[in-house]
């Protein structure tokens, strides 16, 4: 479980420069063609959607760990079930507001993220399109 919550916060990071490359790719069939404002809602979506999913994902985990405190499995923790390491765990889980939050701060990553993607995004676009265009008028030139 942790290492899908691991694979999932590299995937909140990755997913708006590979939703931009896959849209560069494979845009030009679509029906939207050149239209950036719909590669970059879709892109927002799921990078939000991905953010709520290792926030639930967490939660799993932290009620897992949580869980391995109680010994006897009647699911609660009695007093003589409490130990050191429990009170800390109880401390960390209960201090960690982000995964409470993480509807409304899910929005700040996913739109901060998808502004620096849209940011290299652009340039590249641009610098591809006008290199393959000097390519295209030196062969034509070439002939």
């Amino acid at each position: 479980m942790q290492m899908l919550a691991n694979l999932m916060s590299i995937l909140i990071v990755a997913s708006p420069f590979a939703i931009f490359a896959m849209a560069g790719l494979f845009w030009k069939s679509s029906p939207l063609k050149g239209s950036t404002l719909w590669i970059l809602a879709l892109s927002v979506i799921v990078t939000y959607g991905l953010y709520i999913g290792h926030a639930v994902v967490s939660q799993k985990v932290a009620d897992i760990k949580m869980g391995g405190f109680d010994l006897d499995q009647d699911g609660n923790i009695s007093t003589n079930e409490e130990t050191s390491a429990y009170s800390e765990a109880l401390n960390r889980w209960s201090h960690d507001t982000g995964r409470t939050l993480a509807i409304y701060f899910g929005w700040f990553v996913a739109l901060t993220l998808n502004g620096i993607a849209l940011c290299i995004y652009w340039p590249v676009v641009s610098l591809l399109k006008a290199l393959r265009l000097r390519v295209a008028c030196e062969r034509t030139l070439d002939r």
